[in-house]
This record gives structure tokens, C-alpha cells and sequence, in this order.
């Protein structure tokens, strides 16, 4: 039996150190916005790519640190919900370009944007009902549609975007 955590151990912690160094390989082929990749300032964009992050514990981000997603569907206890997001630039060929974006509450007394400009921010959603965020630079620009409602104490918000 001690063997046999001894061995799951051992690959849990292999698995770990092979995604580790994976992640780290990506990253130094297309370093994450913000973090010096100074030819791409120059590169002009043509999408935003925005992602969302899972605050619910899952095996992946034990052991493997932040996982982001594409569409989130939240549940918080409380009145309100807070999500972290982030944008990233891409270029016609689909790298990674370093942007500053503007981030923007069609209703405002529903969701607050804590910073409104950068690369990463925290969206807080105060209020049940329908609304969008629309994240802006260089004249290109998208639009997410959020929708948040209650049930119980639980607050639910879901964020989807078109691909």
C-alpha cells in the first residue's frame, strides 16, 4: 500500500514538473503581454483575446498553478461576485501583441472594473440583471456579454464571448 502512494505520488509530481516546464517553453516562444516582448509594441492588432480566471479549486490549478478560461459561469456566496480577467493582443498571425486596453461597464451601478485600463482587472459584479463589457484598444474592440442572477444566497454571473 505504501508503494502504491509512494508510485502515484511520483507521477503526480512528474506530471506537475512536465506542464511546469511546458508552460515555461511556451512562454519563452511567445512571452505573455506586459512582460517584455518590446517587438511586438509595434505590431499592430487585429483581435482581442480575453480570458477569465477559475477561482474554483480543481486539480489543475493545484497543481499547476492559475488556469484561465475562454467563458466563465461563476457561483459566489454573498451579494455580489468577483472575477479576475485579462486581455491579450493578437496580430494578424495570431501572436501575442503587448496591449493597454480600456476596459468599460455598459452599466456601472451593475458591474465595477478595478483598473479600468491594463492588462489584467477585477470585475466585480454587484447587482442581478443583464449588461455587456466591452474592452477597447486601437480602434479594435469586443464585446462581452454578462448576464448575473441569484438563487438562494448564491450569486451566479456568466460571461460568454463569440470566438
Amino acid at each position: 500500500m505504501v508503494a502504491r502512494k509512494l508510485v502515484v505520488s511520483f507521477i503526480v509530481v512528474s506530471l506537475t514538473l512536465l506542464f511546469t516546464a511546458t508552460a515555461a517553453l511556451a512562454e519563452t516562444k511567445n512571452p505573455p503581454s506586459g512582460e517584455g516582448n518590446r517587438e511586438s509594441a509595434n505590431r499592430p492588432i487585429a483581435a482581442i483575446h480575453i480570458s477569465f480566471k477559475v477561482s474554483a479549486i480543481t486539480p489543475e490549478n493545484f497543481y499547476m498553478g492559475e488556469v484561465w478560461t475562454y467563458t466563465i459561469r461563476e457561483a459566489q456566496v454573498g451579494e455580489k461576485t468577483t472575477i479576475e480577467a485579462k486581455a491579450v493582443g493578437l496580430d494578424a498571425q495570431g501572436n501575442q501583441v503587448d496591449i493597454n486596453p480600456a476596459w468599460k461597464a455598459g452599466d456601472p451601478a451593475m458591474i465595477d472594473i478595478f483598473p479600468g485600463q491594463g492588462v489584467r482587472v477585477r470585475l466585480t459584479i454587484l447587482k442581478d440583471g443583464k449588461s455587456d463589457i466591452m474592452v477597447a484598444f486601437k480602434g479594435i474592440s469586443k464585446k462581452l456579454p454578462l448576464k448575473a442572477w441569484h438563487r438562494d444566497k448564491v450569486m451566479y454571473v456568466e460571461i460568454t464571448q463569440s470566438r
